[in-house]
């Protein structure tokens, strides 16, 4: 029997830009508060009918443990990951990497420190003033995809708009095609395809038509 699940594979926490709702008041630099505020969380996401999510937190796993825990708790599939740009494009790429369940804060820690190519001449953010900002990998697309473990997924979100891995600001030509049918690279978000018409480019894409892009099939 088939059965369809409800996912959103690209949520964000408070880890990373994170708007608060009106009644929030948890303390969520206390370990407490931090709990309290992922179990609503959880409670906000079954009374939409979401049962798996992905957390996507650019840069960063600080908020795995305990949303983790949290899912659990509630019936919620949660799955560890977080988001990248990578050192290929005009202005990076953006990648999704997605770990198994039992995967942990430190796990993410230790992935960004070595496949995922952070390190002191890379940093993970870039801070000014009071503004903070994500940092590119010192990697290439293409070689963080080479690295990556095979306990780890790769998706390319918001492929066809900035930072996308099919947009026209990020690679071109024969980088865009490695990229597309690399083994490692295992979805892309193309975005809406209800409406798709025109034979520009992007509309050809979400109707996967272009013959060069044979992986796209």
């Amino acid at each position: 029997m088939t059965k369809w699940w409800k996912c959103d594979l690209q949520i964000a926490t408070p880890a990373w830009e994170f708007s608060m709702p009106a009644d929030v008041n948890y303390d969520i630099t206390s370990p407490e508060g931090k709990k309290q505020f992922a179990e609503r969380y959880m409670d906000e996401l079954l009374a939409k009918g979401v049962e798996v999510v992905a957390l996507a937190d650019h840069n960063t796993g600080d908020w795995i443990d305990v949303m983790s825990a949290a899912g659990t708790a509630k019936g919620v599939v949660v799955f560890p990951g977080c988001e990248i740009t990578t050192g290929s494009g005009s202005d990076g790429i953006h990648l999704i990497i997605i770990g198994d369940r039992t995967k942990s804060t430190h796990d993410f820690d230790l992935l960004l420190a070595g496949p995922l190519g952070f390190d002191y001449e890379h940093p993970r953010f870039h801070t000014q003033g009071s503004q903070r900002t994500p940092g590119s990998s010192g990697k290439t697309l293409l070689q963080i995809l080479d690295d990556l473990p095979d306990d780890y997924l790769a998706i390319a979100p918001h492929a066809l708009t900035q930072n996308g891995i099919a947009s026209g600001g990020t690679a071109q030509g024969d980088i865009r095609w490695k990229a597309l049918h690399h083994p490692r690279l295992c979805a892309i978000d193309p975005g809406d395809c209800s409406r798709v018409e025109g034979d520009q480019f992007n509309a050809q894409f979400r109707r996967r038509e272009l013959t060069y892009f044979p992986r796209l099939k």
